[in-house]
């Protein structure tokens, strides 16, 4: 297993340089504890129980596994999927030079990367300018639904401060989903890697479409779980899914 490659799966690959200064293989990160994760520079308390809580788990799986490849074969899971992209994506790359357009992009998903982390989610894929993220798949928490959407709620915040670094307005939007999944690894031969389907996959990604700049729009199911803990106005029912908007920033508790 590559520790490199493990933080990269959780989000957390600004460690990298660190563990691989202090020698961290394999075996070596099943033994480390909270000191060990200060020295190494992981200062964020949150990032540090984020790392204790997966390196449990690697007790539980065969040398060589990653923890999220610990199960044999796929399994069933109740996860929230969370899509964010930017708006007007399109019309920004036509303006800029593909570097420049690159650097945008890098910029925006590494800020939303770390947002996700923070708030207990592990990254899924990078697609373009979007990113898709799990709450609930490695690893579960009861109130996977709330970290969902605090994390979008944060990455709306976040947007003021990185247009002013960009120097040009961005904007994101985000689509929320809840449901059972099928969750294990897939791929072939040559490439394999730990993801989830199911229809709330899909339906997180349409659901980005819903949401205009500045929105979150959340499925029905995740509504019902965080309702009572945020504002948010209800879509009615659509073609795609019962759905309501919370319009942040400032929407979750």
């Amino acid at each position: 297993m590559s520790v490199r490659t493990w933080l990269q799966e959780l989000g957390l690959d600004r460690y990298a340089d660190a563990f691989d200064a202090n020698d961290v293989d394999e075996s070596t990160l099943r033994g480390l504890t909270a000191d060990d994760l200060r020295e190494l520079g992981v200062g964020s308390i949150g990032h540090r129980k984020r790392l204790l809580e997966v390196i449990a788990r690697l007790a539980e799986v065969a040398p060589g596994a990653t923890p999220a490849t610990r199960s044999v074969g796929p399994e069933r899971r109740q996860v929230v999927v969370l899509f964010a992209d930017m708006c007007g994506f399109t019309e920004l790359s036509r303006t800029l030079g593909a570097e420049e357009t690159r650097r945008v992009v890098e910029l925006f998903l590494e800020r939303a990367d770390h947002i996700v982390a923070e708030h207990g989610g592990t990254i899924d894929k990078h697609l373009g300018d979007a990113t898709m993220a799990l709450f609930g798949a490695p690893l579960a928490h009861g109130d996977d639904a709330l970290r969902a959407v605090a994390a979008a709620d944060a990455l709306q915040r976040a947007m003021p401060e990185l247009s002013a670094k960009l120097g040009r307005p961005l904007q994101t939007h985000v689509g929320i989903a809840m449901g059972e999944v099928v969750a294990g690894d897939i791929g072939t031969s040559v490439r394999r890697e730990y993801t989830v389907l199911g229809d709330s996959v899909n339906l997180a990604a349409r659901l980005v479409g819903q949401a205009g700049p500045g929105e979150v729009v959340l499925s029905d199911a995740v509504w019902r779980t965080v309702a009572n803990r945020m504002a948010g106005s209800d879509l009615g029912q659509r073609r795609l899914s019962r759905t309501a908007a919370l319009v942040a920033p400032g929407g979750a508790a």
